[in-house]
């Protein structure tokens, strides 16, 4: 499944967070995924993220992509991408 979204530069969740430099928060992007998860398997609930990795920072107004993989259910692997390259590589464990 493939999702697209961008995190609005007024969105509270950026307001304070790097003054000057502000990025989407890991947190947001991490309830962001669990949100999306819940939306494709509504039936499942999330146990844990295994092996997150954030590779690069998600700036405000910047168009992004969400890849979930559930192939090998319930094991979901997640990937993020922005305009430059990956962001952020998960794993998912869902009961």
């Amino acid at each position: 499944m493939l999702s697209e979204f961008t995190v609005d530069a007024q969105a509270p969740c950026i307001q304070g967070h790097f003054p000057g430099e502000p990025v989407v928060p890991g947190a947001w992007l991490l309830g962001h995924i669990e949100q999306q998860l819940r939306l494709v398997r509504p039936q499942a609930q999330l146990q844990r993220f295994n092996k997150v990795k954030f590779l690069a920072p998600l700036r405000p107004g910047e168009p992004a992509t969400l890849q979930l993989d559930d192939s090998a259910w319930p094991r979901v692997k997640v990937r993020i991408r922005g305009p430059q390259g990956e962001v952020l590589q998960a794993s998912a464990l869902m009961v």
